[in-house]
């Protein structure tokens, strides 16, 4: 049985630990390795975690499998990519998942929750950027309703990547 909760301040280091292991586990290419692990050390860590959880335009939800940590989303209100000017539009900034909890609705929920919060807080879509190497989130994501709209950088630490800018509108019945 999955929950969802709000970040707190005593989750950050596991939240870090999280965040590592998770973008370990999608980006496994040995020649990037190195690249990736610097990464996850420079960006992931928990100094990084505690300014995202203190920004006022950032919202950090976790998703538990009884009382085990086992993914997150990172929400972020502060960017508008140019192709979505004018839309109320609230980033998705990170959506990670272990691996042991892929195909077992645990990224359903956690985007249905996404969605729902979205909606209550003004928005009329989300967006996000994902990696199109990236073969099984571009297929949720796609499942989800997102649509790819355009390209956006991506940097990893200096080697900047062509991401693929996704966007879902979010149509609910009263």
């Amino acid at each position: 049985m999955f929950s969802i909760r709000l970040a707190q301040a005593e989750d950050l280091p596991t939240l870090a630990r999280i965040a590592g292991k998770t973008f370990m586990e999608t980006y496994t290419d040995e020649e990037e390795r190195d690249n990736n692990l610097a990464y996850v050390q420079a960006m992931l860590n928990e100094t990084k975690w505690r300014e995202a959880w203190e920004n006022p335009h950032q919202t950090i939800f976790l998703l538990f499998e009884q009382a085990s940590l086992v993914g997150f989303a990172n929400l972020d209100s502060e960017t508008l990519p140019t192709q979505l000017a004018g839309k109320q539009a609230l980033q998705i900034k990170r959506i990670y998942l272990l691996q042991s909890v892929h195909g077992r609705g645990a990224g359903k929920l956690l985007m249905a929750h996404c969605k729902a919060f979205a909606w209550q807080q003004g928005y009329d879509s989300l967006w996000l950027i994902v990696w199109e190497q990236n073969k099984k989130a571009v297929q949720f994501y796609e499942k989800q309703g997102f649509q790819h709209i355009g390209l956006m950088p991506f940097k990893v630490l200096e080697k900047e990547y062509e991401d693929w800018l996704m966007y879902c509108p979010l149509f609910f019945e009263n």
